[in-house]
């Protein structure tokens, strides 16, 4: 049987909370930051959800996670040009 997606799985999390089942919500968004470490959305929905069930700690840490996903995302898609390129523009 093949994987399921971080995508579809994400998808299914966020119907778990729209019905209320916040613990098989974090269980999958769980899943999701598992399968991509930096699935800024995963770390964002989990740590709403961890907050929603009083799991303030996790949701704590799960921020923090999600502000390095931010950082990484920032440092590799908009890293400045060298000194020497910038001189020959």
């Amino acid at each position: 049987m093949p994987q399921k997606s971080t995508d579809r799985i994400f998808d299914e999390a966020s119907g778990d909370v729209a019905v209320g089942d916040l613990d098989s919500a974090v269980e999958k968004y769980r899943r999701c930051v598992q399968l991509d470490p930096n699935f800024f959305d995963g770390w964002h929905a989990l740590g709403m959800a961890l907050m929603k069930l009083g799991r303030f700690e996790e949701a704590i840490e799960a921020g923090k996670r999600v502000f390095r996903c931010f950082i990484t995302a920032l440092a590799t898609s908009r890293r400045p040009k060298p000194l020497a390129q910038k001189r020959k523009s």
